[in-house]
Order: structure tokens, then sequence, then C-alpha cells
């Protein structure tokens, strides 16, 4: 995760420098977006700064594809198709998927049906 309150470009070059030396088939890195209604923006929205977040969005794309990941959604990476995720992949190509499970979604053809979040 990039663009977190006080984090360096030195950070997260070196967390992606590690995250890489495992080698991984995926990888996925997302930027932190804080929803304004949230306790956290209240709370960092004012420690955390875009210019450098966007010089992070950057440097791992630079960083990943040098290492032979292939981006194919904004946040996640892979070494090839194979390792792409299908749930990510068929959710943004609009396939049916099913939700199991408290709060979990589903959608199938255009209805999209979400499951209760307690158990009341």
């Amino acid at each position: 995760m990039f663009g977190l309150p006080n984090q360096t470009l030195d950070d997260f070059r070196s967390d992606l420098e590690q995250a890489i030396t495992y080698k991984p088939e995926h990888i996925s890195c997302y930027q932190l977006t804080l929803d304004p209604q949230s306790p956290l923006f209240a709370k960092w929205s004012k420690e955390v700064k875009e210019d450098v977040a966007v010089e992070m969005y950057s440097l791992r794309n630079k960083m990943l594809s040098e290492a032979g990941y292939t981006g194919y959604e904004i946040s996640n990476f892979a070494q090839d198709s194979q390792s792409q995720s299908k749930h990510n992949t068929d959710f943004w190509l609009g396939k049916d998927y099913l939700g199991f499970g408290l709060g979990a979604v589903g959608q199938v053809g255009k209805k999209i049906r979400s499951n209760a979040s307690t158990w009341e």
C-alpha cells in the first residue's frame, strides 16, 4: 500500500524491493484512499502528501514492470496472464459472480444481490 501518512518514497521503494525478492506470481498494490466520512480522514488527510503518492504510483509501475510484472488493473500486477486474479478480471469484464456469506455481493446478469451483513 502506498500514499500512507508519513510514508516516504524511500520507504515505499524498500517495500517494493522486498516484495519483489519473494518473486510472487501476483502483486496487488493499492493507494490509500480516505473516505471523507471516515474517522481516518479526519485523522490522516492532512498527513497524506498527494505529490509523494503520485511519485509512488510511478515508481510502483516502473519497478514492477522492470521486475517482469504486467499491470492488468490499476492496482494489480501479474507475471503472466495465468497469474491474474480471475475474480478481479471477471468483475471488470462484467461477468457473473456469486457471493457467499455475510455481507457478500454477487451479480448475475444485471441483477446485483447483497447478503445481510449481520446474523439478525
